[in-house]
């Protein structure tokens, strides 16, 4: 999504040429989207998945599409072991790599702690990079910490609306995908202690999965509450927008896309769990709620309760997304870098 948006508005400027190598979903091999190129990669098929090296072989040949651009930068966002192809693709053609975060894992050394081999090589590229960018103050000072590499931040940014659509809200919003860590389940026990409350929640992911069936059983129960399987992107906003409060119960996150989307339409934001560089407490917009599920249910009751506090938050989380999430404010940062490389 961030690399989406940043693409666009990169795009915008004649100074750039942007490309996106994405996924084969049966597409052309290479598509024009306005001003930005789109090469389909290749996956391994069925047929080389279990055989010695099919892996390999599909990697090399993605890292020979990208070579023949011939990119001045090439941009990573995530961790993963791939980083390292795309490290050496760079050093063989004296481009820059630059390496953008996408959760606390990438830099806290949780990645190698839990997948030791996909880490180690992960952490060899990361090192290595030329330029890293954070989401967050706090990745920041852990990448410092944990492999002393300097970095800057650039916080994940929209294109911010005015005002006037921030209007006619009338639910409590849930928006993750369907899987463990974003621990579903516990929004729905929140549903359940406000039956005169309505409750949305939109959980992409986890078709057929054990999760998937436990959740629709809980939804089913709830009298409250809307599930919703899948929003596309360009009609997310409607739910943001008539939102009262965004709902975030994941076990750990960077800094979650959902929450910039709930705050440039001015929804406050309660948080079991994460709370990035503290900014709920610090601007005053939302609660966080320390891991406590008990916590989280009053500070929802006090806000639903107190028109007054609802105003207050909703108008401070919208500020605080004008100063640092901006698109084009952010977006000109993240140019200025790219042309000092």
């Amino acid at each position: 999504m961030q690399l989406f948006q940043l693409g666009k508005e990169l795009s915008r400027d004649e100074k750039f040429e942007v490309i996106f190598f994405v996924w084969d979903f049966g597409q052309k091999r290479v598509e024009m989207y306005e001003n930005i190129k789109v090469i389909k990669q290749r996956f391994t098929s069925s047929f080389w998945a279990n055989r010695r090296g099919g892996n390999m072989l599909f990697k090399i040949y993605n890292v020979i599409l990208m070579l023949v651009e011939k990119p001045q930068i090439f941009v990573v966002r995530g961790a993963s072991p791939d980083l390292l192809f795309y490290a050496k693709m760079c050093q063989f053609i004296n481009s820059k790599l630059v390496f953008m975060t996408a959760h606390d894992f990438d830099v806290n050394g949780n990645y190698k702690k839990y997948f030791p081999r996909e880490g180690k090589l992960f952490e060899k590229a990361l090192v290595s990079a030329n330029f890293i960018i954070c989401q967050s103050e706090f990745q920041k000072l852990q990448l410092k910490k944990n492999y002393n590499r300097y970095s800057i931040v650039i916080r994940n940014s929209f294109p911010i609306p005015g005002l006037s659509n921030c209007k006619n809200k009338s639910f409590i919003l849930w928006v993750a995908r369907l899987v463990s860590d974003k621990q579903p389940a516990k929004y729905i026990e929140l549903a359940k202690k406000f039956p005169n409350e309505k409750f949305v929640m939109i959980a992409p992911g986890g078709e057929k999965s054990a999760l998937e069936q436990k959740i629709l059983r809980l939804a089913s129960s709830s009298n409250n509450l809307i599930f919703i399987r899948h929003v596309p992107f360009e009609k997310i906003s409607d739910y943001f927008k008539k939102a009262k409060v965004f709902v975030n119960t994941s076990i750990e996150e960077g800094f979650p896309n959902t929450f910039v989307q709930a705050a440039i339409y001015s929804t406050p934001i309660i948080s079991l769990n994460v709370n990035p560089d503290n900014f709920l407490n610090k601007y005053n917009c939302g609660y966080f709620a320390e891991g406590d599920d008990e916590k989280m249910r009053k500070f929802l009751e006090n806000l639903l309760a107190d028109e007054g506090k609802w105003k207050k938050m909703s108008n401070n989380v919208y500020e605080y997304a004008k100063k640092e999430h901006d698109l084009a404010k952010n977006g000109n940062k993240f140019k200025q870098y790219l042309i000092s490389l």
